[in-house]
């Protein structure tokens, strides 16, 4: 039976996800104490029977909402429209939330209302086989208190891991609907520029992450492009910082715009990636020694060569010295 009053929103945006989503809630509704937990499913214009899947194994059991399709960003911010828990828990529909999964999180918001998100790690696993899993180094990068410069530099945090208070998702408006890609991310540094502090809670993992070996040209550009974007509007919330500068802003912008004009040069658009290498250097010092060896070279050779013929070079030289 649907809980009449939920203390956590569980909100799943899906899209076509009719093949992962039944394993993702049968996860989620095993989780200990169902009285505590909702669980909210954004269906965003799916075509492949997601619809008469839930509603015939799940009714009663899920909250199901259809739309037109609009994006990740929009169909999170109609969960949260809808959302009664005062904690919230975005998760997606291909992945797995591990058991017992909820309640150490809860229980320290609970217990230490100064936070605004306490978060976990994840692990994962290859799409067919959820047996086999395998680690990450992000647990390296874990922090407590404000993340703004670790999130900002090396992001760590994990969607599928973070529960968070919802007042936080009013105080900074939701997520950006705009972004095609990383809005999550927008969405985390929001809330830390914000003054939100979020706290890392030891222990198993939370979740379990769904690897794919597809990684269309598309998809790697507009990850990369939103990336730059992201931070550049989260550029205005953290100018009036006493520690603006050791933020180092420009820097991770310089890094991300390198990334996604090397990208272009990759695959294809050449005079683009060079634009947009040019700018990261302009923004980003850091290695521009290489960074500025690569950009040269690469009017000269195809840039799929470049790397290559840097690092004989760099073998060269050493074997002189």
């Amino acid at each position: 039976m649907v809980n009449p009053d939920p203390l956590i929103s569980i909100i799943i945006p899906t899209y076509n996800a009719k093949h992962w989503i039944g394993q993702t809630l049968q996860s989620i509704l095993t989780q200990p104490n169902p009285e505590t937990y909702e669980v909210i499913v954004i269906d965003d214009g799916s075509t492949d029977g997601t619809q008469e899947l839930i509603q015939r194994d799940y009714a009663g059991r899920v909250h199901y909402y259809y739309q037109s399709n609009q994006g990740r960003g929009a169909s999170r911010n109609a969960g949260l429209k809808v959302a009664r828990g005062a904690f919230i828990q975005f998760f997606d529909a291909d992945d797995i939330m591990e058991a017992n999964a909820l309640q150490p999180r809860f229980a320290f918001l609970c217990a230490n209302p100064q936070y605004a998100a306490a978060y976990g790690h994840a692990v994962l696993f290859w799409d067919g086989n959820p047996q086999e899993i395998f680690e990450t180094n992000n647990q390296q990068r874990y922090c407590s208190g404000d993340i703004i410069k670790s999130e900002i530099h090396t992001p760590f945090l994990w969607l599928i891991t973070v529960l968070f208070r919802k007042e936080w998702a009013d105080r900074v408006g939701g997520m950006d609907e705009t972004l095609k890609s990383n809005e999550d991310w927008h969405f985390w540094l929001k809330i830390a520029a914000k003054g939100g502090l979020f706290a890392y809670v030891d222990g198993a993992p939370v979740a379990r992450y769904r690897a794919r070996y597809n990684n269309p040209i598309e998809s790697v550009l507009i990850h990369q492009l939103s990336g730059i974007q992201v931070l550049e509007r989260i550029k205005p919330l953290l100018v009036g910082r006493a520690d603006y500068k050791n933020l180092e802003l420009n820097k991770a912008i310089g890094a991300w715009r390198y990334g996604y004009g090397y990208s272009l040069m990759k695959f294809g658009d050449v005079k683009k990636g060079h634009e947009e290498i040019l700018q990261s250097l302009i923004q980003n010092h850091q290695s521009i020694t290489t960074k500025l060896f690569y950009f040269i070279l690469s009017y000269i050779i195809p840039i799929t060569q470049v790397e290559n013929q840097f690092f004989r070079l760099r073998r060269l030289v050493r074997s002189f010295l």
